[in-house]
């Protein structure tokens, strides 16, 4: 599970009724409270630090779900709103993000696994927002 709260943290609950949850975001400190609600809810959690705009990281978390079994399931739900960030780096984190998460889950899941990829109108606006700054540079200079 990437994204531990809101919509990761909605699935997570519903998910740990069944499966052994893993969940991941950029800091352990903000995985926290999650790991204490989820767990207080009778639900086998464990929390990963992942930045998925770093390949590198994203195989240590699938590595280390390979460890603890079978991986069924993967929901990618983590993502940045534009003013969450600055630069390219919501791009990173929501187009290479989910590239990373897809390509390298997909080399440890086998039949009858599930990637679910979790997306918002903010990678929208985001890409719109890119190209709009793109297109006004153009005619700023001619």
């Amino acid at each position: 599970m990437t994204g531990a709260s809101g919509m990761g943290l909605a699935t997570a609950k519903i998910m740990g009724k069944s499966h052994y949850v893993i969940i991941s975001g950029r800091t352990i400190s903000k995985l926290q409270n999650a790991v204490n609600e989820l767990q207080e809810a009778g639900i086998k959690v464990e929390a990963i630090a992942c930045d998925i705009s770093d390949r590198a990281s994203v195989e240590k978390l699938a590595a280390r779900a390979n460890e603890v079994g079978k991986v069924t399931a993967v929901i990618h739900a983590a993502g940045m709103s534009p003013h969450m960030g600055t630069g390219e780096m919501p791009l990173r984190v929501n187009a290479l993000g989910a590239i990373y998460v897809n390509e390298v889950f997909s080399k440890v899941m086998g039949d009858k696994s599930c990637i679910l990829d979790v997306s918002s109108i903010s990678a929208y606006l985001l890409l719109l927002m890119l190209s709009r700054k793109k297109f006004i540079r153009k005619v700023i200079k001619m």
